[in-house]
């Protein structure tokens, strides 16, 4: 077993993204190859390597179809496997260039090694602070700088604050975490109109169906060739013939088009038959969406943040109000279904009243869950 571990054969199952085409073989029979969920650990590695944070790689991963806890990527993206290296206790202090197939380079493993040594150095020194969960999601309104956090330590009084030159923009963090809970209350569906929202959610999503020309076939030759294009990026900047500056950025162009495209996909397969469970978790969180939100931990009330404003949002000093420029569809129509009960006392929702209410909606996707 040594002997053959030595040679580069890997001697168990393959890990996660990868398949043997020759099971029940000798290990030196084995091919391994890497499979559809190996693509999203690769992608995965990219976003990583742009430094985004675990909850939202698994956020963008379960959208594409893989389904992976936060904690669990640390021991992925720690794993030699991926680079194409060999480990094992059988043979302890040796590293081996394996047979099987890289799934990233080396230098790219590395990387994401120094990424996730840093930040958790960072994180020994406490750098979330639960006086500041706006931090960074929320921007200056006029220079859409994202806003930083401090403390007057004498006073034990934290603010935040823009981080450019000549903004005067700094407040109270309990002041901005009010306003932001109050803003959240707009969002939140009345008790009682749990029936209306289902029925305007499953109103925009039949309209979004006979609306959107799908064409799966389009967006899957677009994904082979975008994925064509981050092997060649990849290879060409491990041989050093671009420079980080260029990789980061066209790597991230075109993991978040795969993203997209992958959210598309997923959407357009799912259809209907996820809609009732999403929109039953959507009416759970947004009923008490505002003091759901300031009794969370700072992760949470992160992971909440993204799912509620996926574009962040920003604060208006001038007229002292939070603004987004965009909110996920589910609590988009709970304000809404809130907003029509308002002058009409009970009853179902006519066609009409569902479709004055999805105006300014014509671009909607189907609603989607990341929590």
């Amino acid at each position: 077993m040594k002997e053959r571990l030595r040679q580069g054969y890997w001697l168990y199952k393959p890990v996660i993204g990868y398949s043997n085409s020759k099971k029940g073989m000798t290990c030196d029979k084995h091919e391994f190859f890497i499979n559809n969920n190996g693509k999203l650990i690769k992608r995965a590695f990219m976003w990583k390597l742009q430094n985004i944070r675990n909850f939202e790689i698994s956020n963008r991963l379960e959208s594409a179809g893989l389904k992976i806890n936060p904690k669990r990527l640390n021991r992925i993206f720690q794993n030699p496997f991926y680079c194409g290296k060999i480990i094992n206790k059988l043979i302890p202090g040796e590293v081996i260039d394996a047979k099987h197939p890289k799934l990233i380079s080396e230098k790219n493993w590395i990387k994401v090694q120094d990424i996730i040594e840093n930040n958790y150095r960072g994180q020994t020194k406490n750098t979330y602070f639960e006086e500041i969960p706006l931090k960074v999601f929320m921007k200056c309104h006029n220079t859409n700088d994202p806003l930083t956090g401090y403390i007057v330590k004498k006073k034990g009084i934290w603010y935040y604050k823009s981080r450019s030159k000549g903004t005067k923009l700094n407040i109270n963090a309990k002041k901005l975490n009010t306003l932001f809970s109050e803003y959240l209350k707009q969002f939140e569906l009345k008790k009682g109109l749990d029936k209306p929202f289902k029925q305007l959610v499953e109103h925009a999503f039949n309209q979004y169906q006979s609306n959107q020309q799908f064409d799966q076939s389009n967006l899957e030759s677009r994904k082979s060739k975008l994925e064509t294009q981050l092997d060649k990026i990849e290879e060409r900047y491990a041989i050093g013939e671009i420079g980080a500056d260029l990789y980061q950025k066209y790597t991230q162009k075109y993991s978040d088009e795969l993203a997209d495209i992958d959210r598309k996909i997923i959407n357009g397969l799912k259809g209907s038959s996820n809609l009732e469970k999403i929109t039953n978790e959507a009416i759970k969180i947004s009923q008490n969406l505002s003091s759901t939100w300031l009794n969370m931990s700072y992760e949470q009330k992160s992971e909440l943040q993204q799912f509620v404003f996926p574009k962040g949002t920003t604060f208006e000093k001038e007229k002292q109000r939070v603004r987004t420029p965009e909110v996920n569809l589910l609590f988009e129509l709970t304000k809404r279904t809130t907003g029509i009960y308002e002058n009409k006392k009970s009853g179902i929702l006519t066609h009409n009243e569902m479709d004055s209410a999805l105006v300014g909606n014509e671009g909607l996707e189907p609603p989607t869950s990341s929590l």
